[in-house]
């Protein structure tokens, strides 16, 4: 049971407590007692001067400063004698001050209640820094603003690194600009250098062929030989030549495709009679399994060319007596995937997705061409809109997949 008042008091006098209560004021003496903030608004004065982060102050409805803590001292470089009584519109640029920026914050705190501002701000002593600023409106009992509490804080180092890394994003946007214009310098002379060479490179195997197949007479088997040779090599540069060219026309998004229904098991089969002769020089094996009768939708000279590219691929890695096989069947989201298998060399995990790109050789005991087939391959698949990937085990060989839409 509590009880109050002067009951209270007789009770606890004939107990001794209050006399003991008397002797024991607590954990303060009288002198630091004294000492004490006797209201919230004491408490809430030592706070504000005591914060040295922020510049906190209070101005009347014009913006006369009336107070100034120990944060604004530090921040602004003013003493409060100094500082108070003056306009705040002290701590703007000239610029702002003519345009009227003080004032106009001023308003649209009394309208909204609330502004936040950020942008320049000048210290006694004429140096700048970067601030961040919130600006509320204090309103009497009749809902009348007499007066504005505003909220500094000096941004100055974090305004610092965001105009470097400005600075330093804008440069690298220049860089990729320049990079993007040096690329496609790059990508018009391979395309008009290919151009350039294909229509001689191909009137030079014209006149070889013609020359093997007797028009000026019968050969001497040593210069028939040679021919052969000169043959061979001009068709390696007249295909070097084609990818090139082929490779600027994909990058410059100027490949354009003849999209039809088309039989993949027929493309196969034609491309695949055009390797007989090279799979019987090396007695490697060519055979097709599954290969399903579903039409897709795609471009017949490009899907030969990627067809071309994997066998041709599959023979060259493959050793003699091995095994390539192709097929074809139908996935469950309704494409036709093409897998062209080989009892190879096989690759390293670790360059498997290396393959598709430019230039990329993976370490193998065949080094020939230029790592161009297969990123080339890659890009005309995607342009059909499929995919294409590599599953390979080192010394058991690859299967090189790829997905076409059903027609």
């Amino acid at each position: 049971m509590f009880w109050s008042g002067r009951r209270g008091a007789r009770l606890l006098a004939g107990t001794g407590v209050k006399e003991r209560m008397e002797e024991d004021k607590g954990p303060f003496s009288r002198e630091e007692t004294a000492r004490r903030p006797r209201t919230n608004e004491d408490s809430f004065s030592l706070l504000l001067g005591g914060v040295k982060d922020y510049a906190i102050l209070i101005m009347d409805a014009e913006g006369i400063i009336k107070t100034w803590n120990a944060g604004a001292e530090v921040m602004k470089g003013y003493r409060a004698e100094e500082i108070i009584g003056r306009c705040f519109s002290c701590f703007y640029p000239p610029a702002d001050i003519e345009a009227g920026k003080p004032r106009h914050l001023l308003n649209q705190a009394a309208k909204a209640g609330r502004i936040a501002d950020e942008g320049w701000r000048v210290r006694k002593d004429g140096s700048r820094f970067w601030a961040y600023v919130v600006l509320t409106a204090l309103y009497n009992e009749m809902g009348i603003v007499n007066g504005y509490a505003k909220i500094t804080s000096d941004l100055t180092e974090r305004k610092r690194m965001a105009d470097e890394l400005h600075d330093a994003l804008q440069r690298l946007k220049e860089a990729n600009q320049r990079l993007e214009e040096l690329d496609h310098l790059k990508s018009l002379s391979i395309s008009i250098a290919s151009h350039e060479l294909r229509s001689p490179l191909t009137a030079i195997k014209g006149y070889i062929d013609n020359l093997l197949e007797g028009v000026a007479g019968v050969l001497p088997e040593q210069v028939t030989y040679y021919l052969t040779r000169i043959g061979y090599n001009t068709d390696r540069v007249i295909r070097l030549t084609n990818m090139l060219l082929d490779l600027s026309r994909i990058e410059a998004g100027e490949m354009p495709l003849d999209l039809d229904s088309v039989s993949t098991a027929q493309v196969i089969s034609d491309v695949l009679r055009d390797f007989e002769s090279v799979a019987k020089s090396k007695a490697i094996t060519i055979r097709t399994a599954d290969l399903i009768a579903a039409p897709v939708r795609a471009d017949r000279h490009r899907l030969e060319q990627v067809l071309h590219n994997l066998v041709h691929n599959a023979l060259k890695f493959t050793p003699k007596s091995g095994e390539v096989m192709v097929q074809s069947h139908l996935s469950a989201e309704e494409e036709v995937i093409i897998t062209i298998a080989d009892t190879g060399c096989g690759i390293p995990p670790d360059q498997q997705q290396k393959v598709f790109e430019k230039f990329h050789r993976a370490p193998s005991p065949v080094q020939e061409g230029i790592g161009l087939g297969l990123a080339i391959t890659k890009s005309l698949v995607e342009l059909h809109g499929g995919r294409i990937w590599v599953e390979s085990e080192p010394g058991r060989g690859s299967k090189f997949s790829f997905t076409l839409p059903v027609a």
